[in-house]
């Protein structure tokens, strides 16, 4: 059964004779240091549990999922409309440049940043300024010398559009510090919203352009605009002031170290996560960079699932890291949660996968991403759990072990993928499918490395009988949604979801007191928040 039963009680501290209970660490700096968070951004009542925080934080994460859902679908039907394939190739072959040396340029200090507010709280601001001092000027430095190199690099994109892909890069690098400090804070339900305003003003601004003028370079010219807007206005809520001890060389280097770790584990990241489209460049076309881009659009629309959940779960699992009772039902619960629905969603995507280029008025030659689609659909799923699995080893200090399972990972995906995309493209002319292929069975390879490193029982017997049946339930509306595909997409998909629900309840997965649980759960914090006082520095 869904761990959802036991929500009803988490917003209360542990009963007595029950697990030690954990209270939440402040997040209000010390006087002086900065300006306090909103009182409903707050984690959680004192000895309220980490899986209420992450219960909360997801739910606070999910109220803006509809905005940023519609956001990513109406880009996914646009794109290829606007780009066809061989720009949409070349616009995520620049994007992929950047998001590479972006991750160079982090130097995992924005992982390393959200453990550090969650566990010195008070000296949130100063850190949180010296991250933003330090990848700022790295990332600047390093779109100048990539800058000054690109007629060298020998990258076929076009000049202006790896410009204001670099270009991004520098934004993006502030961003994220000023992220990773509303993570640190807890300050999910800010957070959330300002991610949602975000993604809808770059998206729909940028998407107008490129409807109105079919230029990428404006498109791009666009959206590093309104992300310079949005960078504003996510610095003026988070409150940050820049301290002349942000400046300090000795916090600077502190921050380089401590995100060492981080750095190795996003580099590897990058590298079985971003090199398929420099090989699909080398061994196939554009073209099917562009069915690859399209058909990652689709399956990457679920992922706020994964990030509703483990955006809380990484503060939570930190506080509860010395209590191995609280420690683990906060991550089973939380692997079980995000199994489940994106298993189920993974389901409707492959089942209703031939008639999606269709239905979003794609030109005929996104047939191809057919394929993609129900490959990169079992992604989904293992995604999930290995960021949550990943989130726990972090949470536990164990980011070097883990980092050697990504160094594992960064060098079976190039050398897979250097084999089958070829072989794709010699015989169905379609090298993305071997891409596809290999991205899966990188992340089949994460999750058993992740396993082997956890401690010895994290995901026990019930967990895992639970994880079984979720993917029969799963099998089921994937089939269900196949067969009707072919009358009507549009009945297939709620069909399917329908035959999960169904066998979800069948199987005992989910039964009607977990979603009473839930909805009391959703209910008290709206109540919470109707009544709790306003903050002082908030009043007008």
């Amino acid at each position: 059964m869904l761990p959802l039963t036991k929500l009803a009680r988490l917003t209360s501290p542990e009963r007595p004779g029950g697990p030690a209970s954990v209270p939440s660490l402040p997040v209000t700096p010390a006087p002086g240091v900065g300006p306090r968070p909103a009182d409903d951004d707050r984690p959680a009542v004192a000895g309220a549990s980490p899986s209420a925080s992450v219960a909360r934080g997801a739910i606070a994460l999910l109220t803006t999922q509809p905005i940023t859902w519609a956001t990513s679908l109406l880009a996914a039907a646009l794109l290829p409309r606007f780009l066809g394939d061989a720009g949409l190739g070349q616009y995520a072959l620049a994007m992929t440049v950047a998001a590479v040396a972006g991750t160079f340029v982090s130097l995992g200090v924005p992982n390393y940043l959200v453990r550090r507010v969650v566990t010195q709280p008070s000296r949130s601001t100063i850190d949180a300024g010296a991250a933003l001092v330090l990848l700022v000027g790295v990332s600047a430095l390093t779109a100048l010398v990539l800058w000054l190199l690109m007629p060298f690099l020998n990258i076929p994109v076009s000049p202006n559009v790896l410009r204001f892909a670099l270009a991004g890069m520098v934004v993006g690098a502030a961003s994220v510090v000023l992220s990773s400090l509303l993570q640190g804070r807890e300050s999910h339900r800010r957070y959330a919203w300002l991610n949602a305003a975000n993604q809808v003003v770059v998206t729909l601004g940028s998407l107008a352009v490129l409807g109105a003028t079919r230029s990428i370079e404006a498109f791009m010219a666009t959206g590093l605009v309104a992300s310079l807007v949005m960078l504003a206005v996510t610095w003026y809520f988070t409150r940050l002031q820049l301290h002349r001890m942000a400046f300090a060389p000795r916090l600077l280097w502190q921050l380089v170290v401590g995100g060492v770790p981080f750095m190795g584990w996003n580099v590897a990241l990058a590298i079985y996560g971003e090199m398929d489209k420099f090989l699909l460049a080398m061994f196939s076309s554009s073209m099917a960079i562009g069915w690859y881009a399209s058909a990652f659009r689709i399956i990457s629309i679920p992922g706020f699932i994964t990030t509703a959940v483990v955006t809380p779960l990484l503060p939570a699992l930190s506080r509860s890291a010395g209590d191995r009772v609280v420690f683990l039902n906060t991550l089973r619960r939380s692997v079980t949660v995000v199994l489940f629905i994106t298993a189920g969603v993974s389901a409707l995507i492959v089942g209703a996968a031939p008639g999606i280029p269709g239905l979003l008025g794609w030109p005929s030659s996104f047939s191809s991403a057919v394929p993609l689609l129900m490959i990169l659909a079992l992604r989904v799923p293992l995604t999930a759990v290995d960021t949550a699995l990943g989130t726990a080893l972090v949470a536990l200090h164990s980011e070097r072990r883990w980092l050697g399972v990504a160094m594992v990972a960064a060098v079976f995906n190039p050398a897979a993928n250097f084999v089958l995309i070829p072989f794709f493209e010699r015989m169905m002319q379609n090298g993305a499918i071997g891409a596809a292929l290999v991205t899966v069975a990188t992340e089949l390879l994460m999750f058993c490395g992740a396993v082997i490193l956890l401690p010895r029982g994290t995901l026990d017997r019930p967990t895992l009988w639970t994880g079984a049946r979720i993917l029969v339930a799963a099998a089921g509306a994937a089939a269900v949604t196949a067969v009707l595909e072919p009358l009507s997409i549009l009945l297939a998909a709620p069909a399917g979801g329908v035959a999960f629900l169904v066998a979800a309840a069948a199987l005992r997965i989910v039964r009607p007191a977990d979603l009473w649980t839930l909805r009391t759960l959703a209910m008290q914090m709206l109540e919470r928040r109707a009544v709790a006082p306003a903050p002082a520095d908030a009043r007008t």
